[in-house]
């Protein structure tokens, strides 16, 4: 792995520590809410805008606007589980909103998407297609649950009136399997 790809991956694992260290101290605080979430948002773009600024690396760059697409879409996702299935509440968060989600979501899906999608790369970089895909689904499954379960102690959302593991619907896990492997 030549220098530009160590630092790379050095810094999208910061991050990944960064947003499970920060999810589980969120977790942990009674007084959480939105305002956790955006502190989180804030130090992981700064982490990030901070590589970026200073590398000028075009492709970790790239990943981010494909993030960013990815979290713009997730409004609709959130506005079908809000709205149609009523599965989602975001009370919990106290957050302004956009459409039907808080305003910091599709940042927050930006970084998960960068997060997921470069690990997931570099699986199928280092294992073959077949066997990266299924470890990058594998990690999806256990990734995102993680910080929706988070999510639940930290009072930024919840399901409800669902089948769920723990405090995660099922269709999330099988979902986010799907979306980190493609």
């Amino acid at each position: 792995m030549d220098a530009s790809n160590k630092s790379r991956t050095g810094i999208v694992w910061w991050g990944v520590v960064l947003s499970v260290c920060g999810s589980s101290a969120s977790a942990l605080w009674s007084g959480s809410d939105g305002k956790t979430a955006i502190l989180l948002n804030i130090a992981n773009l700064a982490l990030l805008g901070g590589y970026l600024w200073r590398t000028r690396d075009r492709a970790l760059g790239r990943l981010l606007l494909f993030g960013v697409a990815f979290g713009l879409v997730e409004l609709l996702a959130d506005f079908l589980c809000v709205r149609m299935t009523r599965t989602l509440d975001y009370t919990p968060a106290r957050s302004l909103m956009l459409f039907e989600s808080p305003f910091w979501m599709p940042s927050a899906w930006a970084i998960v998407a960068l997060q997921t999608g470069y690990l997931g790369a570099l699986a199928i970089q280092k294992f073959g297609w077949m066997r990266g895909l299924l470890l990058s689904a594998l990690v999806g499954a256990i990734q995102i649950p993680l910080y929706e379960e988070l999510a639940y102690y930290a009072n930024w959302w919840r399901y409800r009136d669902c089948r769920m593991l723990g405090h995660t619907h099922f269709y999330i896990i099988v979902a986010e399997a799907l979306i980190v492997a493609g």
